[in-house]
């Protein structure tokens, strides 16, 4: 059997150091010692944080996940090694990141088996860490999600790629961002391949923030100001397309227990539901044919369960070549929320022979058909509200986002009228396209008139119109007026056939 050799590679700086030449000799006892912290330890990799003599470092030890990646990783250029080049890489090009002190290789002839990337620790927390911290004031938030972002499109500038923006991957120092993990790094020669890099930096970065609505609300915002407004709505797109590639029905099933220790308890009384029977417990809610809509109160918040009942005979043949109603109103609403946009929080996904159901966290908010009955003499309040409603719709409809059924009752207010929010409901017809298609953009437009022509002034409608072209901005003068004749039109035809 052929020895193993070791590859040992030590800054400039620190050749000659003693210390650094011992850890590179006792580097696994180093790794394994009781008084290592420890960030990371899985199949991947394991990294920690080691002091040794007067130098606090870092070591990263990086493992194959299975038989397959370490034979496809033994005639190439081991992680560990990659790690090394683009840290000096970054180093040269005045970037911070970490510093590179020592790479260690374990070989059996051109083979590499096992390899360490040891560089200098960097004090401070992780992105996730901090942006979890409830302690961190709002001014601290912004401060640090601008260092984010301007560090992010300064590094695009100069031609550089993260490949990996995982939270976990950004370390905020005292008066820098660094970011770590650097194997994925590129700075590719192709103007199509450099797009494509910055694409998947934005699109991994913004995914981080699916679930924290405050965190991902205030990167947008950012965001929004520091880059060119194509640019940016191209990019909340291609969000939108990787949450859906991301998308895994198992991640959804673990939220309820982890919201309440009720959990087996809920979940009998929701299959009672589906059933047919519904438990003292829950409230029955008012919805159409073709659901079945319960409500019940629980550890001080609202539960919903919404039972889809098939609308006919084809729905099982239909769910052969595409998910399910339920299924895909959770994963369009893991698209829009992963894109910016409010919408209901599922903790549960289910189904029962033909039947799906879904169990979600009711919102704090007010359907747009009962405040404007509420309002109807608040002119000021409902012009400002009716504004920011048609804004809102236009950033829908920028994103790529065609709603199934936007009409009134399907869209919650949240907040004061003076900086009203919307949370979009009843996602299971969504559909998401790169440009979405000009007869849809008028549906979605007709369903909210529908709904508003008998609450509503043809001044107030049209104001929606202004809004939300304001916005999208995809008509010209003569086509938005075509445009605007042809939503009142319809909107008639609507709700003459309703009359009957």
């Amino acid at each position: 059997m052929l020895p193993v050799k070791r590859r040992v590679v030590i800054a400039p700086s620190w050749k000659g150091n003693l210390e650094v030449t011992a850890l590179c000799d006792n580097l696994e006892l180093q790794v394994s010692s009781a008084t290592a912290e420890v960030f990371k330890d899985d199949a991947a990799a394991k990294v920690v944080a080691t002091d040794f003599f007067s130098q606090r470092l870092i070591v990263k030890q990086y493992n194959p996940k299975n038989l397959l990646k370490l034979l496809s990783r033994m005639l190439r250029k081991s992680n560990a090694l990659k790690t090394w080049e683009n840290a000096n890489y970054l180093f040269n090009e005045g970037v911070e990141t970490i510093r590179p002190v020592a790479l260690i290789e374990d070989r059996i002839a051109i083979f590499s088996i096992k390899s360490f990337f040891v560089g200098i620790f960097i004090p401070g927390d992780d992105a996730r860490t901090f942006f979890r911290d409830r302690s961190k004031t709002s001014s601290e938030r912004r401060d640090v999600a601008e260092r984010i972002i301007d560090s992010l499109v300064a590094l695009h500038s100069k031609n550089i790629f993260i490949g990996d923006t995982k939270d976990t991957n950004i370390v905020i120092g005292l008066d820098e961002i660094f970011w770590v993990d650097l194997e994925e790094l590129s700075h590719p020669r192709w103007k199509w391949l450099r797009r494509k890099k910055m694409i998947r930096d934005w699109q991994v970065f913004f995914y981080n923030w699916r679930n924290d609505n405050p965190s991902r609300k205030l990167f947008y915002e950012v965001a929004k100001g520091r880059l060119d407004r194509r640019l940016y709505w191209a990019l909340v797109r291609q969000v939108a397309s990787y949450s859906r590639k991301k998308f895994k029905i198992d991640e959804v099933q673990s939220r309820l227990s982890g919201a309440t220790d009720n959990a087996d308890k809920i979940l009998a009384q929701v299959r009672q539901i589906v059933q047919g029977s519904i438990n003292p417990a829950w409230e029955k809610v008012e919805s159409s044919n073709s659901a079945i809509v319960a409500r019940r109160d629980i550890d001080g918040a609202l539960l919903y369960c919404k039972v889809y009942l098939p609308r006919n005979n084809k729905e099982g043949l239909k769910r052969l070549f595409r998910a399910g109603r339920g299924k895909r109103a959770v994963r369009n609403e893991q698209m829009m929320r992963a894109a910016g946009f409010s919408v209901p929080e599922t903790l549960y996904w289910g189904r029962q022979k033909v039947r799906e159901y879904t169990v979600s966290i009711g919102i704090d908010g007010i359907s747009m058909i009962t405040w404007l009955n509420q309002h109807r003499h608040d002119p000021k309040a409902k012009r400002t509200v009716l504004r920011r409603l048609g804004e809102e719709v236009g950033a829908l409809h920028l994103a790529g986002f065609a709603h199934g059924d936007l009409r009134m009752g399907n869209v919650l207010l949240q907040g004061p009228p003076e900086i009203p929010e919307f949370v979009f409901l009843d996602n299971e017809r969504t559909s998401h396209f790169r440009k979405i298609p000009k007869r849809l953009a008028i549906q979605n437009l007709r369903q909210i008139n529908t709904d508003a022509v008998s609450r509503l002034s043809r001044s107030d409608r049209l104001r929606i119109f202004r809004a939300y072209q304001s916005v999208y901005g995809a008509f010209k003068k003569k086509a938005e007026k075509r445009m605007i004749a042809e939503i009142e039109h319809l909107t008639r035809k609507r709700l003459a056939a309703a009359l009957k």
